[in-house]
């Protein structure tokens, strides 16, 4: 069944260069300073791997469709099923290319977590000084700490640390830029505010050291969208999020995502071999690439509604990655066991 991995791979490749032309389109309006188009190229070369992890899926459904699809036109299928072969068989034909798809686009959706970080990160440098990026907060213990600016090698700009005992607010530390050296942060450009009583007094300082668990690490996760973060990093994170009794549902949510991806893929190939063999047997290609398109847009629907309700109503993250992915195959195993 080579038919269907170069089906996929071709899907793949349009849709690369779709993302392509599409990521230089929009960030060309972004153009300004150090941040030229040859910058704007980078960026773009740098997310193709994220591309690649984002399409995956639909890739690999639309690329089966179209696959299975040119057999059924030229009634290979029929001459296979029969020849004898059980469709049982067929299946695992189907899909042994396709777990060179998965097993590739694992290690690609890991890759891709470091080349989108890189990417935003040459951004952000070479647009610092002429726009702010990347504002971030996180809570330690009794304080609530802003980043302006958050850049990947070490150095922030714009920090606020509100100290709080209780619900009273009881200073606010501002500092120009930090810099992590000696498992520490360096502050320049420090200024402090305390509230006492019914009166503030502030004291200002030239550099301050600031003694915290946040490294250069820890606030590149931060500052990075979960699903953009590699597993072992969606661990950490989230376990650090829960030591310091912060909400890491979300974390959570793109931890299972990520180790759920081969059976996502898994069911929606399910699902185009049972069309295949069922009610898109006899259709044209074009209207096997319209369902598909359809049901993977369904399908992703649903998993952003599944994922967004167990953050707002608390239940498992890993449930809500599952159940439509259990859904998927029980619709594609029930149109399968029709087919005689």
């Amino acid at each position: 069944m080579n038919t269907n991995l170069q089906a996929i791979l071709i899907v793949m490749a349009i849709l690369i260069v779709l993302n392509f032309l599409s990521v230089i389109v929009d960030q060309s309006g972004d153009i300004e300073g150090d941040y030229n188009f040859v910058q704007v190229l980078l960026y773009a070369l740098w997310r193709i791997p994220g591309f690649i992890d984002d399409n995956i899926v639909f890739a690999a459904l639309i690329g089966c469709l179209i696959g299975l699809g040119m057999l059924a036109t030229s009634n290979e299928l029929t001459v296979i099923r029969a020849s004898g072969v059980s469709l049982k068989r067929i299946l695992w034909l189907v899909m042994r290319p396709v777990l060179v798809v998965i097993v590739l686009g694992m290690g690609v959706g890991e890759l891709s977590s470091y080349t989108d970080r890189i990417a935003e990160g040459s951004r952000a440098l070479a647009l610092q000084g002429t726009r702010q990026e990347w504002q971030v907060w996180n809570r330690e213990e009794n304080e609530f700490i802003r980043f302006d600016t958050v850049l990947p090698n070490g150095k922030v700009y714009g920090i606020a640390r509100f100290a709080f005992e209780g619900r009273q607010l009881v200073s606010i530390q501002y500092a120009r830029e930090g810099t992590y050296e000696r498992s520490s942060w360096l502050m320049e450009g420090v200024e402090t505010h305390y509230f006492k009583d019914d009166f503030t007094f502030v004291d200002k300082q030239q550099t301050e050291r600031w003694q915290t668990r946040l490294t250069p690490e820890m606030l590149t996760y931060l500052s990075t969208e979960p699903e953009n973060l590699t597993m072992p990093e969606l661990y950490r994170y989230a376990a650090f999020l829960s030591e310091q009794e912060v909400d890491n549902r979300s974390y959570w949510l793109s931890f299972w995502k990520k180790i759920a991806r081969p059976l996502e893929i898994f069911s929606l190939i399910l699902i185009a071999i049972s069309f295949v063999f069922g009610p898109l047997r006899q259709v044209t290609m074009g209207y096997r690439i319209f369902s598909g398109v359809i049901v993977g847009v369904v399908f992703q629907t649903i998993q952003d509604i599944s994922g967004a309700s167990s953050l707002v109503f608390g239940f498992s993250p890993l449930l809500a990655v599952l159940v439509p992915i259990l859904a998927c195959c029980a619709i594609g195993l029930g149109l399968l066991s029709r087919v005689r």
